[in-house]
């Protein structure tokens, strides 16, 4: 019994490892969407284990980039603004909150995430407040589709079909509020 258990572990240690993995070279690419690595966690871990999995490969994925901007420097913000005129509007709520500009961006995703991290970490935002701030933006995102990988295999159950409809109103939430702002005056 006790092999039994510590076979499991190392088991349950390499899938983590795995999954982290794969989310430090979803950081590198823009093939391999997040929501498939929060899917397969979900398919992978009790719903708790996956959760975390999940909040720590997004904690991986958004460093890697932020490192990047922040080793490549302030030409980088200038050319990502040049790019990116929506980055623009990052540097005007940037100046009033940083925190708020980092929430923001990620729970509204009107940038591509890895442009957002190098920005961030060009602009030398404080390290800490940047990933409590992309974590907290993006954490509706990693509950509904995580969970909704756990209930993957039944997708005619009821449980299933809540977490759809929450996984859904998250991204129209989204659209929703990055077309107010896109529209405001």
């Amino acid at each position: 019994a006790i092999l039994h258990a510590f076979g499991h572990q190392i088991l349950f240690g390499d899938a983590i490892v795995v999954m982290l993995t794969f989310f430090a070279l979803k950081s590198l690419t823009v093939v391999l969407p997040l929501s498939v690595l929060y899917l397969t966690c979900g398919m992978m871990f009790s719903p708790f284990s996956a959760l975390l999995v999940s909040t720590a490969g997004l904690a991986v994925t958004i460093t890697i980039p932020y490192l990047i901007g922040k080793y490549a420097g302030k030409q980088t913000v200038k050319s990502i603004c040049e790019k990116y005129p929506k980055a623009a509007q990052v540097a005007v709520y940037q100046q009033k909150n940083n925190f708020f500009a980092c929430f923001i961006t990620r729970i509204v995703g009107f940038l591509p995430g890895d442009i957002v991290s190098l920005y961030f970490g060009a602009c030398d935002a404080p390290y800490a407040e940047y990933l409590a701030a992309g974590i907290a933006g993006s954490m509706l995102s990693i509950v509904t589709t995580t969970l909704l990988g756990e209930k993957i295999n039944n997708p005619f159950s009821v449980e299933f079909l809540i977490i759809l409809l929450c996984r859904i109103a998250v991204s129209v939430g989204a659209i929703v509020v990055n077309y107010v702002m896109n529209h405001r005056k």
